[in-house]
């Protein structure tokens, strides 16, 4: 219960309907608004004739009556200014109600509550105008909503910051791999090179022809499912059980393979570490060790390292969507070293990936608590609780 009093929007927002009453553009921006980064220049034009686009000032509102369900709404700041779509609802607040505090309420969780439900309890695919203005709000003295702003956007900004610290720290670790799997290279490389295709069984590519997609069945894994540095099977496609026996015929993933981004983003491996049976795509190429010569991991750590990383990007083919062609994998050159060598690399590494990677799971752990304490904040600030 909010000790501020509760108070609908209808004698708070104000609609503009003001056009921009001219065919052409004459240096004015058109916009289109987006979920998660408010307004964005536009490209698309719904209509030749702008004269009915609807104007945007500083502090005005705009959003899609069939988008607003799911967050899309935008606020115009720093001098903002453009046109918007007809179909667009524009509006601007009254003095008595701070535009970034409405706009924070509307993107909360309770705010979302009440666009779903169409400002009264029924559920509606579009929320017009005088439906926005049925929503009720807590409404405190306008220097208590700018308090509130002000302590909301620090919040923001640590949230923000915690991204920051974890995406440099993510970078440093793959720099630090990097970096260590090169030297290693390197040092090992003054014994003399052999062929990839030598010490493999088989090197191969995935299917050619896109296959017919299922809601449910095997994965069918491509590029970017493993760019992470992991396989991600959380945004896998599928493919029907037939048709995965079909395509193994040629090409069977196993456990302790390894997969090469070949398509795309270039030159990234990783070795299948989990036993479960998935298709690929030709973006990918699958690679089949003979253990008792190289050892997977050991040619994972190689084909990341710079050396055969820069390789790869070099022997690519193609405009655009560059490949790497089979022929140049089967090619590249692996440093010779005994199986103990191997595993003392592997061992080295291995223990180089778990205390970066600890340490990234506590940058990220920091940033989930963060923003798991936004919404209670926003939830006190708008009980009056803050």
């Amino acid at each position: 219960m909010s000790k501020w009093q509760i108070k609908k929007l209808y004698n708070h927002v104000i609609e503009s309907k003001e056009t921009h009453a001219s065919s052409n553009l004459n240096g004015t921006t058109v916009l289109s608004v987006t979920n998660d980064k408010g307004f964005e220049l536009s490209e698309n034009k719904t209509s030749a004739d702008l004269s009915k686009y609807k104007v945007v000032k500083e502090n005005y509102f705009a959003y899609n009556p069939y988008r607003i369900n799911v967050g899309s709404i935008a606020l115009s700041r720093d001098g903002q200014k453009g046109i918007v779509s007809p179909a667009y609802v524009v509006f601007y607040t009254t003095e008595d109600l701070d535009p970034e505090y409405l706009f924070l309420f509307l993107k909360s969780d309770v705010g979302l509550f009440h666009i779903r439900q169409g400002g009264k309890g029924s559920v509606r695919s579009s929320l017009s105008f005088e439906k926005l203005q049925e929503i009720e709000m807590p409404l405190p003295p306008l220097q208590e909503q700018k308090r509130i702003v002000v302590r909301i956007k620090d919040i923001e900004r640590k949230i923000q910051k915690a991204q920051d610290v974890k995406e440099r720290a993510s970078l440093m670790v793959d720099n630090l791999l990097l970096s260590i799997s090169t030297k290693v290279y390197d040092e090992l490389a003054k014994n003399g090179t052999t062929n990839l295709e030598e010490l493999t069984i088989q090197i191969t590519d995935g299917t050619h022809v896109t296959p017919s997609y299922r809601e449910s069945g095997t994965p069918f894994i491509s590029v970017k499912d493993i760019t992470s540095g992991l396989i991600d099977f959380s945004n896998t496609r599928f493919i029907s059980e037939h048709e995965h026996k079909e395509l193994t015929k040629r090409c069977k993933p196993e456990k302790d393979d390894i997969l090469l981004t070949k398509v795309g983003t270039i030159g990234y491996a990783k070795v299948i570490d989990v036993d479960k049976e998935f298709s690929i795509f030709v973006s990918l190429a699958l690679i089949k060790t003979k253990k008792d010569k190289l050892l997977p991991k050991f040619l994972e750590y190689m084909l990341n390292s710079t050396r055969l990383r820069q390789l790869a990007l070099e022997k690519t083919r193609g405009i655009g969507n560059k490949n790497l062609v089979l022929k140049f994998i089967k090619e590249f050159p692996i440093p010779n070293a005994s199986l103990d060598e191997q595993k003392s690399v592997i061992k080295k590494l291995d223990a180089t990936r778990e205390k970066t990677n600890n340490l990234l799971s506590e940058y990220s752990l920091s940033r989930k608590v963060i923003t798991a304490i936004k919404p209670s904040i926003l939830a006190k600030a708008f009980s009056g609780k803050l």
